[in-house]
């Protein structure tokens, strides 16, 4: 292994050293979820993107797997993929189906099973020279008409780079248009592009409407 790749993986390992703890994805947090906001959000994101219950999806980079337990409440076939040991052991405790590694893995030689991937906050990690090997990976796991759900922030969008320089361990800023081109190189095609449903309580609506459109 050269010097320049020894130091790569060094500085990533530093990066995500307390990553869970500053994400707040500690022990005594996920045996909450979902909470009610999200299981809102998740709901009328499956919804929007026409995945109805009894789907079989997996869900690449589950994080604290918060989306996994709503998934598995609301009547999916919902599996994950995890980088992060720690994490997949924390979900294999709490009898998710899961496997450690990436996407690109030969997944227990998994391949034209699902009905979709699903992937929050993830693709913004990833370095542009591994976007395509994932994008295959994807291609090679779905059934023929499967769909992928992809949420990442949008870098075309001054409001976007919010989130997106908030978090040192991000590695490429994304767009619709890269993520069409991407797809058009990896036998995808782009069904649509849109902004993150956003939920609002019943109190203090204005309040938040005003916020998110300034």
């Amino acid at each position: 292994m050269s010097d320049s790749l020894n130091n790569s993986n060094s500085i990533k390992k530093s990066l995500y050293s307390g990553y869970e703890e500053w994400k707040g994805w500690q022990d005594k947090e996920l045996s909450e979820v979902p909470y009610a906001t999200n299981h809102d959000y998740f709901s009328r994101e499956m919804k929007r993107a026409n995945i109805s219950s009894g789907a079989r999806i997996l869900e690449i980079g589950f994080g604290n797997g918060e989306f996994m337990q709503w998934a598995k409440v609301n009547g999916y076939i919902v599996s994950g993929v995890e980088i992060r040991e720690k994490l997949y052991h924390l979900a294999k405790e709490r009898n998710f189906s899961v496997f450690l590694g990436q996407v690109t893995d030969d997944i227990n030689g998994l391949a034209n099973e699902f009905d979709a991937l699903i992937s929050f906050d993830m693709f913004e990690h990833l370095p542009k020279d591994v976007l395509i090997d994932y994008f295959r990976a994807m291609n090679r796991l779905l059934k023929h008409g499967g769909s992928v759900v992809l949420r990442f922030p949008n870098g075309q969008s001054p409001f976007g780079r919010y989130y997106q320089y908030s978090d040192l361990t991000h590695q490429n800023v994304l767009t619709g248009r890269l993520i069409e081109q991407i797809a058009g190189m990896t036998g995808f095609s782009l069904e649509g592009c849109y902004n993150a449903i956003r939920i609002y309580g019943k109190k203090r609506r204005f309040l938040k409407v005003l916020k998110y459109f300034l």
